[in-house]
């Protein structure tokens, strides 16, 4: 009883309404509303602020689901062991990533995952790196995968993976038959670039300061698929890692240039988990999936 509790408030606490953890987990609204009710009975506080357009946690909630959130985690892992006994046929993997690991890493790594364990089942969260982090910190994800994650006591860095950055173009750009391209030679080019707080930009930017030059910026997304498209279409340039770019470049639609500084060669690619949580088994053996398939990815950098 109390456990379907806490598995209800945690739903209602991420999607922010009763009515949004309702569709998320195929129940009765009226259904999780009783548990809720039954969970603030129990600890004798009210643990969401009803709004017009949804709930907040209260103080309160907030201590709560903290709490929750890891017991929860725990019987998973339980049930995760139980599982392994029978073969691992069933469980859940909860992953934050950023977007780059979309096109082709994650789902070669979920495709031949679930042909060895077909019962289990996937969320993916495409995030920026720091919603990256949080996530596995709030434990809203098993596991993150991010660009440049800072070392720190409470994460668990498995896995980093040196990840290049290039100039990406149309193969008919001007620059395209270089053997290398600085920040320099970008400066007067139409640049689509990540937003100011994501890994590549950050590391692009610091880049042009050390060079002394202005980009020429004339779109800004956080799509990393709108900024690979804007580079094929040869509107102008983008700068992208190699895990993005490696099909088109193989297919020749688009050419993907060297950058000369060794700032941008700097990159890396992270996986992490929270330090303090036991994963449930099936993250556990998917985390060997997912880095297997970033090696594979980069063979040249090995």
């Amino acid at each position: 009883m109390l456990r379907t509790a806490a598995r209800y408030f945690v739903a209602v606490a991420e999607h922010g309404s009763f009515r949004g953890a309702s569709v998320a987990m195929h129940v009765a609204q009226s259904a999780i509303s009783r548990q809720i009710q039954a969970l603030e009975a129990e600890f004798g506080v009210i643990l969401f602020e009803r709004r017009p357009r949804g709930v907040v946690l209260t103080a309160s909630g907030e201590i709560v689901l903290r709490y929750v959130r890891n017991e929860v985690h725990r019987f998973d892992r339980v049930k995760s062991e139980i599982d392994a006994l029978q073969g691992l046929r069933r469980g859940h993997v909860s992953i934050a990533s950023v977007e780059t690991l979309v096109p082709q890493i994650l789902p070669r790594a979920i495709d031949r995952f679930r042909l060895r364990h077909p019962g289990v089942t996937f969320n993916v969260a495409i995030e920026g790196t720091d919603r990256v982090v949080a996530s596995v910190r709030e434990a809203r994800a098993d596991i993150g995968l991010g660009f440049g994650i800072q070392p720190a006591s409470d994460l668990s860095i498995v896995y980093t993976g040196r990840v290049p950055l290039y100039a990406a173009m149309s193969i008919d750009h001007p620059l395209a038959g270089a053997k290398a391209v600085s920040v320099r030679d970008l400066a007067t080019c139409p640049l689509a670039l990540p937003p100011q707080w994501t890994g590549t930009r950050q590391v692009f930017d610091l880049a042009c300061r050390e060079a002394g030059v202005a980009p020429a910026l004339v779109l800004e997304s956080n799509s990393v698929e709108l900024l690979h498209r804007f580079a094929l279409l040869g509107h102008g340039v983008t700068i992208l890692a190699e895990l993005v770019h490696a099909e088109s470049t193989k297919s020749g639609r688009l050419k993907a240039v060297p950058l000369s500084e060794p700032t941008m060669n700097s990159g890396k690619i992270d996986a992490v988990t929270f330090a303090m949580r036991l994963l449930p088994l099936a993250a556990e053996e998917f985390m060997h999936y997912v880095c297997d398939e970033i090696e594979a990815a980069l063979p040249k950098l090995k």
